[in-house]
């Protein structure tokens, strides 16, 4: 069964600085109580100049974003809800930058809950195929190379506290039966996620690891692109991230982007 906390408390920033291991990502963090989306402080600060780590966290948004426009909602003070700039010394990929925060958000989770999370491509955090997070990555134009990563996580409540059906959507709470800490787990996602950045930076590779963490290589799966609907099974990844899929018809096909719906 579920246990809630009796009250939910707002995080404790301080003990969070506490539990953040030292590196670049997370040298300055700037928390507010409330905030419409923390994507877009990030964005409007990098704008503004701010460095590479700043580290934007909040307890409640009223404007959370997800991919394709769709909204992100958690109730207050239960999740992970954090954005982070990225200036690399070298242009990353769109795709190295989805796998640098998708790992980062599995990786923290599983080291600090014990949970099996995966990855769902291209950008969802999975347990038991059910949605436990997932990551937005924009790219900001201009002439600096910069990024903002968003990640979320539900944690610290029911799927029915924000009135979505269990059996897509999960948390920390559900799977465990317990709250767990939010600090801490906050902490293990952003120092996974340095760990992740600091590869690519020194000319490594994401692609194993990516890989291992897959929750859909060997699925039969649907997906949908702006075009059409392929159904087939999926046999892995090109080296360039694309989802690899052999097709009902015979044809083997990659695919760039699309959205994966994943056959029992």
């Amino acid at each position: 069964m579920q246990r809630p906390p009796a009250s939910e408390p707002p995080l404790d920033v301080l003990r969070l600085r506490r539990l953040l291991a030292d590196g670049c990502l997370a040298r300055e963090v700037i928390y507010r109580p409330q905030t419409g989306s923390t994507n877009n402080d990030a964005l409007a600060a990098a704008r503004g100049g701010a460095a590479e780590g700043a580290l934007f966290v909040t307890d409640f948004q009223t404007r959370g974003r997800g991919t394709r426009g769709r909204t992100w909602r958690s109730p207050r003070n239960t999740s992970l809800l954090l954005s982070t700039i990225l200036r690399p010394m070298q242009a990353l990929k769109p795709v190295e930058l989805t796998q640098i925060a998708a790992l980062g958000l599995c990786n923290g989770l599983r080291e600090s809950t014990g949970l099996d999370v995966r990855i769902k491509w291209p950008n969802d955090a999975m347990v038991r195929d059910k949605k436990i997070g997932g990551v937005l990555v924009e790219p900001l134009s201009g002439p600096a190379i910069v990024a903002v990563i968003g990640i979320g996580a539900n944690l610290n409540f029911a799927a029915s506290d924000i009135g979505l059906a269990e059996g897509s959507v999960t948390s920390v709470l559900g799977e465990t039966g317990s709250p767990c800490d939010r600090e801490l787990v906050i902490a293990a996602v952003v120092n996974a996620l340095e760990r992740s950045y600091r590869i690519l930076e020194n000319g490594g590779s994401l692609f194993e690891d990516w890989t291992a963490l897959s929750a859909v290589i060997g699925r039969s799966v649907a997906l949908r692109t702006e075009a059409r609907t392929y159904v087939g099974e999926v046999s892995g990844f090109s080296a360039a991230g694309e989802l690899v899929l052999d097709c009902e018809d015979g044809a083997r096909r990659r695919f760039s982007a699309g959205r994966l719906e994943l056959f029992r």
